[in-house]
C-alpha cells in the first residue's frame, strides 16, 4: 500500500522489497507477480534489472526451467549490461542443458563465455564452460570432444575445482 504513496525510486524500491518480502516467506508465484510488476511499472529504476532476473530465477531455483526461460532471457534482452546479465546467461545455459535442449545449451554456453566474470576470475569462468562444454558433448554421445574437452580442463587447471571434476569424469 505504500508503493503509490511513495514518488519514483522510493516507489520502485518499496515494490521491489515487498516482492523480495513474499520470495522471503515462500510465496514465490506472488514474488514473480510482483517483480514484474516493478519492470513494468519501473523500467528504468535501479530495481528493474534484478527484479527482472529474480523474475525468473525464482522459477529457476525451484526446478522449473522451461518456465523460467522467458524471464531469464528478457534479463538479457533488457538488461544485458546489467550485473545480473551474466547470472541470467548462466541460468539460460543451464536450464536449456537440464531441459535437454542442447542446441541452445551450447549456445548459451557460448553466450556465456563472452560476457564479462563477475563474482569470478576469467580463468574459472573459462574453465567452468569449458567443463559443461565437454558434459553436453558426452550427454549428446559425442565421447572424442567430451574426452578431448575433459583432458585439456585437466591439462591447463589440474587442481582446480572444474580439472578435477573432469579428471573425475575422464576417470569414469
Amino acid at each position: 500500500g505504500a508503493v503509490a504513496r511513495l514518488p519514483g525510486d522510493q516507489a520502485a524500491e518499496a515494490a521491489f522489497h515487498g516482492a523480495r518480502a513474499l520470495s522471503r516467506v515462500d510465496r514465490d508465484d506472488e514474488a514473480i507477480v510482483g517483480y514484474r510488476k516493478v519492470v513494468e511499472q519501473y523500467p528504468r529504476s535501479k530495481w528493474a534489472a534484478e527484479a527482472q532476473y529474480l523474475s525468473g530465477w525464482l522459477d529457476y531455483n525451484r526446478g522449473r526451467f522451461r518456465e523460467s526461460l522467458p524471464a531469464l532471457q528478457a534479463t538479457l534482452d533488457h538488461f544485458g549490461k546489467s550485473a545480473f546479465a551474466d547470472d541470467a546467461a548462466w541460468c539460460l545455459a543451464f536450464a536449456h542443458l537440464l531441459l535437454g535442449d542442447t542446441d541452445a545449451a551450447f549456445a548459451g554456453l557460448a553466450r556465456y563465455a563472452k560476457m564479462p566474470a563477475t563474482g569470478m576470475t576469467a580463468d574459472e569462468r573459462a574453465a567452468q564452460v569449458a567443463y559443461w562444454r565437454a558434459r553436453l558433448h558426452e550427454k549428446v554421445g559425442h565421447k572424442d570432444e567430451a574426452a578431448a574437452g575433459y583432458r585439456d580442463l585437466v591439462r591447463a587447471k589440474p587442481l582446480s575445482f572444474y580439472g578435477l571434476l573432469a579428471a573425475a569424469r575422464l576417470g569414469d
